[in-house]
């Protein structure tokens, strides 16, 4: 996702950063520093503490906002610029913002409006005009993009970039020889925009002057030996001229530069496949679908490829994915009427094809409201990512940290180093202090050394106590035994301490997630064989009812306790009930912002196609500091 600079530059104008020493209890000027700096989980939370003690103040919403945006949150970015326009509904910034917010989540008409409502209360708003122009752009609606850029010129002549958007206008309306002037006037004010010189670059290609558009090429290579979107466009042309080999070496150049670039991904595989390297083919589209994994256009192409491949069965769900996704994608019935026909299945066959002529007919009668509303939709479908960013420039931020798509764990009590037995120590009373954490236990100290673990259980084991310590003892001991994965002898020491107090919270919870460890356990065996027997079933249902149990006791004794029904979700889940799971994080949400389970509760959500909402739920998680839930919201939100 493009970042569009100026938002940054126009904050820092605005809100100039003062000095920390002055306000260094200000968490406003330490969201700014961070926002700065580029640390944009950081900032957020700084932005949200901000918010707390000053909800009617409009400008922790729309750094938040700014943060959120740069971090490809777009639903939680809309949602701060909102709250913040709601609180200062006559700043023309904040809508404008909020456009370019709404256009990247192609909410264009939306976005158009509020680039009206900028202009509006500024008619010499030259960002608005720049913006609204881009939006006309990708509606293809290039007369009034025109005259935006027109009145971009117009305000400013020497505004960034207003000649090139001019230039690209040109381009779209085929009128290339207009396009090159623009290009050139652009160059002619910074030659060394190696922008213009690409854009420069297609438009002589378009022009069949190539020989120029390879020496705008290099020009801006030669300017920036790592300029993806160069090679990108040097191999774009190259395809069009038929020099295939070229054209696969610049785009495997853009992959290395920018490797989730997904456009070069797909111009890769249509080259290989024009080669007959299908399998080749084949791969790039299953690398994007990876990471976009809703796109109808690639769902279509596979199919077509399966089918020169001879792979009916494959094509046809390929095709199927692609009608799933779109259902009235009318080409992609009429493929898979083919594929259907060649391989017997001729009833279902003919009804594709009726599908087909039908949706032919409906589509040429469509009205303007309707055709831009689904043409709306196939753009979100089909679009492929033209990230240029290079890789090294993604490293460390949070949205581009890969992560495995998986719930949170349980909460736990996670013992510290006073909990452990030391020799010669007097072994009173003493109560087990704990505290509780959503990742597995004990991360780098001693306590994950299983020799020393063991050695403690031994300690307890040769000990000799009075009867009144004999609870402690086998809270200890248990806890050791879970942190071992001894979930047998965990519960069974935990039991032994509840039956000197039925009631203890602390001793009910644990062997609940001890049991919660052996219920994974047995999944995790189930998994691996192929011929379960009844016994073992019943013996994960029992598993299952004592977890349950444990963890319904501990609400009623303490039902404010609300990790036990986090817990409750994650068994749930475990379980394959995921309706329940979702129940049960929602409740928890209801009552307490923890982020693993606005996280967990959006994970499931998306599976359970409730997207837009798990979006939402996601973007929460993130504002509390799970830093995780950005690389999935850029998977599956945007």
């Amino acid at each position: 996702m493009k970042k569009l600079c100026y938002i940054l530059i126009c904050i820092l104008l605005q809100f100039r950063i003062l000095s920390f020493g002055q306000y260094r209890h200000s968490y406003l000027q330490l969201g700014k520093m961070e926002l700065w700096q580029e640390n944009y989980v950081d900032a957020i939370n700084f932005f949200s503490y901000y918010i707390k003690e000053h909800s009617k103040i409009y400008e922790g919403f729309y750094l938040r906002g700014l943060a959120k945006y740069y971090l490809t949150d777009l639903t939680g970015a809309e949602i701060d610029l909102t709250k913040a326009i709601y609180l200062l509904p006559e700043f023309p910034r904040l809508y404008l913002v909020r456009g370019v917010i709404r256009s990247e989540n192609f909410k264009l008409p939306q976005a158009l409006d509020d680039f009206d409502k900028a202009i509006l209360l500024d008619s010499m708003f030259t960002d608005a005009y720049f913006h609204r122009s881009l939006c006309h752009l990708v509606l293809r609606e290039y007369d009034l993009a025109l005259d935006d850029a027109n009145q971009v010129i117009l305000l400013d002549i020497k505004y960034p970039n207003a000649f090139i958007l001019r230039g690209v206008i040109y381009s779209q309306l085929q009128d290339y020889d207009k396009a090159v002037l623009d290009f050139t006037e652009c160059l002619t004010r910074n030659p060394e925009n190696g922008r213009a010189f690409v854009e420069r670059g297609s438009a002589y290609a378009h022009l069949r002057e190539t020989d120029f558009a390879m020496a705008d090429f290099d020009t801006a290579l030669n300017l920036d030996s790592l300029n993806a979107y160069a090679y990108f466009q040097r191999g774009i042309t190259k395809m069009e001229i038929m020099d295939f080999e070229g054209a696969l070496a610049d785009l495997n150049r853009v992959i290395e530069i920018s490797p989730e670039n997904e456009l070069a991904y797909f111009n890769r595989a249509i080259i290989n496949s024009n080669k007959s390297m299908d399998g080749e083919a084949i791969e790039d589209f299953l690398h994007i679908l990876n990471q976009n994994p809703d796109n109808m256009l690639v769902y279509y192409n596979m199919g077509i490829v399966f089918m020169r491949l001879g792979h009916p069965d494959q094509a046809d769900q390929a095709f199927s994915a692609a009608i799933d996704l779109f259902p009235d994608y009318a080409d992609a019935y009429y493929q898979r009427a083919l594929v259907r026909k060649e391989i017997g299945d001729i009833d279902n066959a003919k009804q594709d094809l009726l599908f087909y002529e039908k949706l032919t007919e409906i589509n040429r009668n469509k009205d303007d409201s309707t055709k831009l509303e689904e043409g709306l939709e196939i753009l979100r479908l089909s679009h492929l990512s033209n990230d240029f960013i290079r890789k090294d420039e993604k490293k460390n931020k949070a949205q581009y940290i890969e992560t495995e798509i998986e719930l949170q764990p349980i909460f736990k009590a996670i013992v510290d180093s006073s909990f452990f037995l030391q020799k010669g120590k007097n072994q009173g009373k003493y109560k087990i202090e704990y505290k509780l954490k959503s990742n597995n236990l004990l991360s780098a100290d001693q306590s994950c050394n299983k020799e020393f673990i063991r050695k403690q259980i031994d300690m307890i084991d040769s000990l000799t106590f009075p009867e009144e310590n004999n609870m402690n003892l086998y809270i200890r001991r248990g806890l050791l035994h879970d942190i071992s994965e001894n979930y047998n002898e965990a519960i069974s020491d935990l039991t032994k301490a509840l039956s000197y107090d039925s009631r203890n919270v602390f001793v009910l919870f644990s062997r609940a997630n001890a049991r919660i460890g052996l219920l994974e356990t047995l999944l995790n065996e189930q998994n691996w064989s192929s011929r379960i027997s009844e016994q073992y079933d019943s013996r994960l249902l029992r598993v299952y009812s004592e977890i349950l149990y444990d963890l319904h006791k501990v609400l009623e004794f303490d039902p404010d306790f609300l990790y036990a029904r986090y817990n409750i979700g994650y068994t749930r889940f475990l379980m394959e009930d995921y309706s329940g799971a979702l129940a049960e994080f929602t409740e928890v949400t209801m009552k307490k912002k923890i982020a693993e389970a606005h996280f967990n509760k959006a994970l499931l959500q998306i599976f359970l196609d409730q997207k837009e909402e798990g979006c939402i739920e996601l973007g929460i998680a993130g504002e509390l500091g799970l830093k995780k839930a950005y690389s999935i919201i850029r998977k599956f939100c945007n």
